[in-house]
Parts: structure tokens; C-alpha cells; sequence
């Protein structure tokens, strides 16, 4: 069950990630984007006054430490990260594959109408990384090479599939 202030911050990462959305495409006026500007400058100084406790760590800690929340702070699956869009990762044991969905929307936009490629490469990052799971041990992308073939358009329902296809000394 998911404590009630993660899902509090859940819908605060919605609503600002519904602004994000909209931001890079309004036309509101100067004098009520400044006025917002101010509000926004506002709530983030409250929340800043409700700092997390960050335990000091070690560098080889450093690289796993956090994982317990992961899924809620990641900068593509996090549901309370409004950066996300978000990346929904679902693993399938029996297939040794995860499945992953989302909807880019205006705020990923690199060319008019298309995601910027590099949210696609940082998708398939987030994917190959869940992929590790069914080698047993933790894992991090050390080479990435995507080719793309035609734009990805925004606001479009995409799929991704990853699998563990075995190991070879480290690389996984």
C-alpha cells in the first residue's frame, strides 16, 4: 500500500506536470504568465521548507542508494516526478520481457510535433535497466545505440519491450 503523503505528492507531480504540458504552448498573456510565475516561486519556497533527510553515503553506495523509491522519483517512471511523462514499466517473469508505455506529450517536444530523441534513448535506458532484474543483479546501461528511423510524434501512444538475453562475465 503506498503511503498517503507519496500519493499527496503524486497529485501535486500531476498538476505539474499537466502545467508542463501546457506551458511551452500557451499564449496567456505577459502580465498573467508573471503573475503565475510569482505563484509558482511561491509554492516551491513552501515546499522547500519540507526538506527530505538525506543520509550521507558512499560513493559504491551512492549508485543503488534510493532504489526503495525509485518508481516514484525517476525523471521517466517517477510517478511524483513531473518531469516523468511517465514511463510505465511492467515486467513479465514468464516471458523474461518488461513492457513499457507512454504518452509524450508537448513537454518533450524537440521538432514541432515529434519527441526530442533524446527522451526515446533515455526511454530504452529506463527499459534495459528494469531488463537487468531477470539476470539476478542490479544493472547499469554502459553502451546505448538507438537508430532512428522515422520521428516519433508527440502526443502518440508508444510501446517498448526489453529482455534479458543472458550474461557474459560483467555485461549483462
Amino acid at each position: 500500500d503506498v503511503p498517503d503523503s507519496w500519493r499527496a505528492r503524486r497529485e501535486v507531480a500531476s498538476a505539474v506536470r499537466a502545467l508542463l504540458d501546457v506551458l511551452s504552448t500557451t499564449d496567456a498573456a505577459a502580465d498573467v504568465m508573471r503573475s503565475s510565475a510569482k505563484s509558482i516561486r511561491a509554492l516551491a519556497e513552501h515546499f522547500a521548507a519540507h526538506p527530505a533527510v538525506i543520509e550521507p553515503r558512499g560513493i559504491a553506495e551512492m549508485a543503488f542508494a534510493g532504489m526503495e523509491d525509485f518508481h516514484d522519483r525517476s525523471p521517466l517512471v517517477g510517478r511524483s516526478n513531473p518531469l516523468a511523462p511517465p514511463l510505465a514499466l511492467f515486467p513479465d517473469p514468464d516471458k523474461g520481457i518488461i513492457e513499457g508505455t507512454t504518452i509524450f506529450g508537448n513537454a518533450y517536444e524537440g521538432a514541432p510535433g515529434c519527441v526530442h530523441g533524446g527522451f526515446i534513448a533515455a526511454a530504452f535506458d529506463e527499459l534495459l535497466g528494469m531488463a537487468c532484474i531477470f539476470s539476478g543483479s542490479p544493472g547499469m546501461t554502459g553502451t546505448l545505440e538507438v537508430t532512428y528511423r522515422t520521428p516519433t510524434p508527440t502526443r502518440t501512444p508508444l510501446r517498448f519491450e526489453g529482455r534479458f538475453e543472458g550474461r557474459e562475465g560483467r555485461r549483462i
